[in-house]
């Protein structure tokens, strides 16, 4: 991907506000024939947390200190994967969601933000759609956990794409990720994560580094 099609947003860049601008930003420019890759590291709220059940993506200004300061401020997941399916023309489209980290809960705005994972209905409304993918870092009955610095599943995917210089299709470098999470958490850790992968019907594998591929 050219550096001028990247939009970086990390700490005090990553608002609520930010993100939903840089989505839409995204989502007016990206063509038909493009490939979109949205991905995501940050933690998310349980569903206990919201009385609709509604799981969030906490951002940088996100205030937790009661259920209705977190509805005002947080991100909710079914609205990233609205923005995604209804103002993205791109047919191809990748989201990656390593929401959940490990151990003890991040202390914000006062109040810890307990473990969670992305709910079922969460990743089909993101998958709706031709040519789109989701990968999340581990099942719905499992918590997502971390290693210096980086999720076992956002260091394993980073690891296996440099590798392959992004030439391996999606869903044979996922299998290799979703090997190397499990194996890697149950040794380190005694835990269990399983990254899961969701797809739409018509969805063609894709190449991240197809043009890089071509070239040699």
């Amino acid at each position: 991907f050219p550096a001028q099609q990247i939009t970086p947003l990390t700490d005090a860049q990553a608002t609520t506000f930010q993100i939903k601008s840089a989505l839409n930003r995204i989502s007016r420019l990206a063509r038909p024939d493009d490939i979109v890759f949205v991905f995501f590291s940050s933690h998310g709220t349980a569903r206990d947390m919201d009385h609709r059940q509604a799981n969030y993506i906490v951002t940088h200004d996100t205030d937790l200190s009661s259920p209705d300061s977190l509805f005002g401020s947080a991100l909710p997941m079914v609205e990233v994967s609205e923005i995604i399916r209804t103002r993205c023309a791109a047919q191809r489209t990748v989201i990656l969601l390593d929401t959940c980290h490990s151990g003890g809960a991040l202390q914000l705005a006062g109040r810890p933000v307990p473990p969670c994972v992305v709910s079922a209905r969460e990743v089909d409304r993101f998958r709706e759609g031709s040519g789109r993918f989701v990968l999340t870092a581990s099942q719905a009955d499992e918590r997502s956990y971390e290693r210096a610095g980086h999720g076992y599943f956002t260091r394993a995917f980073l690891e296996v794409l440099t590798e392959s210089q992004g030439c391996t299709p999606l869903t044979r470098l996922f299998a290799r990720v979703q090997n190397e999470v499990r194996e890697c958490v149950a040794r380190d850790l005694g835990k269990k994560q399983t990254p899961a992968l969701g797809q739409s019907d018509q969805a063609v594998d894709i190449q991240l580094g197809a043009p890089a591929c071509q070239a040699g």
